[in-house]
């Protein structure tokens, strides 16, 4: 397996294929750089595509991280594949992990896509976007007494009734089956890292291109909270999956991937 060891024996792994222009792909909470599978098989035609596996899920061993400690070693990562710039594709919390890296002194990403991701996940009164308070003190309750069955909950909640229904989405949960569990410390101090995170005066300076691209029933970043964002960050892109929840690249990959390819430009790079 690619593994690569950082600073303080932090180890990672990592996937890598094709060639090209670099695309990162990082994944949300309670999930794994396996998310992406039909994405990285789009790409990687064309592109070289990097996947990686956060802190205490998919294969990266849990050792205690926050948000910049996670930036800067995925930064240190891609330094080390030769890269010098890179897109970067981040679904929630991934999104975040993107945005943190992006401001970063090391200026290495050009491009930013968040997928169902904002810049802060607690909603509070100056930051109306997000889930209310009461929500995430229900999720960090849940895990700490029903973890892992919570797990599997949490997962179908993120799609709906209709998505549910597919041949993609039926796969999908009996290959989740198969993986282990991401880890329940890491769960909860990621979860908690969320709820305090805000990056958004950093979007209100920066002059990466960023595409918000959302579900249309996606209850974590329903397409209301652009409107919030647009208020702010006018020059963003912004782009809505239509009947899709929280994961449109899992059910929706086709359009998903069109959408991303032609925000990135890739083959113009």
């Amino acid at each position: 397996m690619p593994y690569l060891t950082i600073s303080e024996n932090k180890k990672w792994y990592y996937e890598v294929k094709g060639e090209g222009p670099c695309l990162v792909f990082i994944h949300g909470w309670a999930s794994s750089g396996r998310v992406f599978s039909q994405q990285i098989e789009y790409f990687s035609k064309d592109y070289k595509v990097f996947s990686v596996d956060l802190p205490g899920h998919g294969n990266t061993p849990w050792q205690q991280m926050g948000l910049e400690d996670m930036a800067k070693d995925i930064v240190s990562l891609i330094k080390n594949l030769g890269e010098k710039e890179v897109f970067v594709v981040g679904s929630s919390l991934g999104g975040m992990v993107g945005l943190k890296c992006a401001e970063l002194p090391q200026k290495i990403v050009k491009k930013l896509v968040m997928v169902g991701s904002l810049p802060r996940f607690l909603k509070t009164q100056q930051r109306p976007i997000g889930l209310m308070p009461v929500e995430m003190a229900r999720l960090q309750k849940q895990l700490r007494e029903r973890y892992p069955a919570i797990l599997d909950i949490f997962f179908r909640s993120l799609f709906t009734l209709e998505e549910r229904e597919t041949q993609k989405f039926k796969w999908i949960h009996q290959f989740r089956k198969t993986e282990k569990n991401p880890d329940k410390e890491a769960l909860e101090s990621l979860l908690d890292m969320l709820s305090k995170a805000d990056l958004t005066d950093f979007l209100t300076t920066t002059h990466i291109p960023i595409l918000f691209l959302v579900g249309e029933k996606d209850y974590i970043c329903p397409p209301s909270s652009l409107e919030f964002l647009k208020n702010i960050i006018p020059d963003a892109h912004y782009d809505i999956i239509k009947a899709s929840g929280h994961f449109p690249f899992i059910i929706h990959a086709q359009e998903f991937n069109e959408k991303v390819e032609r925000f990135l430009d890739l083959k113009n790079v």
